[in-house]
């Protein structure tokens, strides 16, 4: 009896509530929409038929509100776009100018060529593939390479500002090797973050399988062009003899 009291309860409340939604709009009109006859719109409304899940989706779908505002439970308030924004910047520590960047991504169309632009989305999505990117265990690495690059460079900085001020042929031994060891180590540095990106690039994008196997079918036509060509020459050849021996017994 509790249940049946309680169902009854709330497609009263579900009732009222629909029948204030409604405003000028005629039940006819809603029950058009939601797939109903006027007469079980009008039970709702009055709160004397229960309301199946669904027809309680339609509803709200109708209405642009949420089931909880239908059954009468609380709704939380929704945060506004800015306050979106603003909790996205602390929570993430990103800039502004950082987080406008992943927006753009989501939304930025496919250009650089002549054919009709796509949607990125229509294909491999810019946003998916920095997805990925965060998700690759290569991430972390290439962001801690790209640190090092940069205390390096910035290194190197203070050694360009020390040797500029200096003669270049009155350098000691020590200055030179310390100014070897500063190209060396940026010079690595490029190259192991170089290679760890192309790393990254090429298990997003699998290209060296594609050159490979490109590069075998290049080398497999090649090779039978090479056949052809050697069978050609020989039959030359030998209609060249043939001819030869039939002119000079």
């Amino acid at each position: 009896m509790a249940a049946e009291n309680k169902s009854t309860s709330i497609d009263q409340e579900i009732g009222r509530r629909i029948w204030t939604l409604r405003g000028a709009r005629t039940p006819q009109e809603v029950a058009d929409a939601i797939g109903v006859s006027r007469e079980v719109y009008n039970h709702w409304e009055a709160g004397t038929r229960h309301i199946k899940a669904e027809h309680i989706a339609a509803l709200a779908r109708y209405y642009d509100v949420t089931a909880d505002f239908l059954l009468g439970l609380p709704t939380p308030l929704v945060p506004s776009e800015e306050e979106r924004r603003q909790v996205a910047l602390a929570y993430t520590g990103l800039t502004e100018a950082a987080l406008d960047m992943l927006q753009l991504l989501q939304e930025i169309p496919l250009t650089g060529t002549k054919r009709p632009a796509r949607t990125v989305r229509s294909i491999h999505s810019d946003w998916d593939m920095l997805i990925r990117l965060l998700e690759s265990d290569d991430f972390f690495f290439i962001i801690h390479d790209l640190a090092g690059l940069l205390w390096y460079s910035s290194a190197a900085r203070g050694d360009l500002h020390y040797y500029s001020e200096r003669e270049p042929g009155l350098l000691t031994d020590e200055e030179l090797e310390g100014l070897y060891d500063t190209l060396e180590r940026l010079g690595y540095m490029q190259f192991k973050l170089s290679t760890r990106f192309s790393s990254v690039v090429d298990s997003f994008t699998q290209v060296s399988e594609v050159e490979r196997k490109l590069d075998e079918i290049m080398r497999e036509t090649n090779l039978r062009m090479g056949i052809v060509d050697q069978n050609k020459s020989r039959k030359a050849e030998e209609k060249t003899n043939a001819t030869t021996t039939k002119e000079h017994p």
